[in-house]
């Protein structure tokens, strides 16, 4: 048990049948069980690219219109990447 994850007392189905209504002890499901084991959970990182532009929040979206607008404008110092490199930025925010 930590701050994101807290583990409950459960049923615990045990009919030889999925979703059947007899067990061992007359009905397919006792309550108040516990969990016996590990669980495991983690962090999985989201990276940015066009497909789930729409995924990120609106101020993010918004500075990524503007990181693509920018290159284009004269005299920008961005006009000397590549669009790959500013991809490759964008994608490891």
């Amino acid at each position: 048990e930590d701050t994101y994850v807290r583990v409950m007392t459960g049923r615990a189905h045990l009919s030889n049948r999925p979703f059947g209504k007899r067990g061992p002890w007359g009905t397919g499901w006792r309550t108040h069980r516990e969990f016996v084991g590990r669980v495991g959970y983690g962090v999985k990182h989201f990276l940015w690219n066009p497909p789930v532009h729409d995924l990120f929040p609106p101020a993010f979206q918004r500075m990524v219109c503007l990181m693509l607008w920018v290159p284009l404008q004269e005299g920008s110092t961005l006009l000397h990447f590549p669009e790959e490199v500013i991809m490759y930025m964008l994608n490891m925010c």
